[in-house]
């Protein structure tokens, strides 16, 4: 018996208190789109579904990377223009393996190449009375998409790029995450680099980052911004202080992320070590590790 494909949806996991003002079935929206539509449609289409949260625990991002390397398809929901989403679909991207998007109604564009990508537009209401055609509709766009893709990301061909990024392989260890990043990273500008040489464009970025330890600052801010996101959707208030501040240093083997604040900012640095529970949670998440929080005052340029 030929082993069943297995299909990874990446796609919001919380609705934000704005958009949850907009979905009629508020917090809950985006788990009614996973439940009622999501799921039906992929088993309609021969695939095994790999829901993005597993009951009872909280995101695994180890999981997750290994989930988009080895997905024989990913199924990428972009409403609402989450920016987690995105960092996944990157990732997937550069791996060069096929993705299938989607998209509700209320989701008016797709920014960025992405919207190269051919996608299924789905309603948000999950009425009864069109849920099932729904359903049919996205089984069949990610059949489709599957057989367009020859195994490969459709991106790939409208920049020409020929050199796909090698999935790094180690022991699982305290700085295993931040190396795999920086490969990734790295492999993405050397592309970009490729892409302005034979097209001559401009290059967005415009130097490569080297694999080296003294990098991993730059991928561990690329990380903090995303600790910043997800605090955001939970309070923004306190999303908005860690704005101003700017990660320094982090260091694995001692389990100590720094912040810096410009000047003697002290009311905002003891608003922020009161919620250091709460974002060193998300550090977790997000980072790996048991990192703890240090706010240090000091001038910034």
């Amino acid at each position: 018996m030929a082993e069943e494909k297995k299909c990874f949806i990446i796609m919001p996991i919380t609705t934000t208190e704005s958009m949850s003002k907009v979905y009629r079935d508020g917090e809950e929206h985006f788990k009614h789109v996973l439940e009622c539509l999501f799921i039906p449609a992929i088993k309609k289409a021969g695939y095994v579904p790999m829901p993005p949260i597993a009951k009872g625990s909280d995101l695994i991002h180890a999981e997750i990377i290994n989930n988009l390397e080895t997905a024989d398809l990913v199924l990428c929901d972009m409403s609402s223009l989450n920016p987690n989403v995105f960092f996944e679909f990157g990732i997937r991207t550069s791996l060069n393996k096929p993705v299938s998007v989607v998209k509700d109604e209320l989701t008016k564009t797709v920014p960025f190449d992405a919207g190269i990508i051919n996608h299924q537009e789905y309603k948000s209401s999950l009425d009864a009375w069109h849920l099932d055609s729904d359903i049919n509709k996205l089984s069949e766009h990610i059949n489709a998409s599957y057989s367009r893709s020859n195994g490969k990301n459709t991106l790939w061909k409208y920049f020409g790029l020929k050199s796909e990024v090698i999935p790094y392989k180690s022991e699982a260890g305290s700085d295993s995450k931040l190396d795999y990043l920086t490969l990734q990273l790295d492999s993405l500008r050397e592309k970009i680099d490729e892409l302005s040489r034979n097209k001559r464009i401009d290059n967005p970025i415009g130097i490569s980052i080297p694999y080296a330890p003294e990098n991993k600052l730059l991928i561990a801010n690329l990380l903090w911004e995303e600790v910043i996101s997800n605090i955001r959707s939970e309070d923004n208030v306190l999303a908005a202080k860690l704005s101003e501040a700017k990660l320094l240093d982090i260091d694995m083997d001692t389990g100590k992320i720094v912040i810096g604040l410009s000047g003697g900012m002290t009311v905002l640095k003891d608003s922020i070590m009161k919620s250091s529970l709460k974002i060193e949670s998300e550090i977790k998440k997000v980072m790996g590790g048991n990192l703890k929080l240090s706010v240090v005052s000091q001038h910034i340029i």
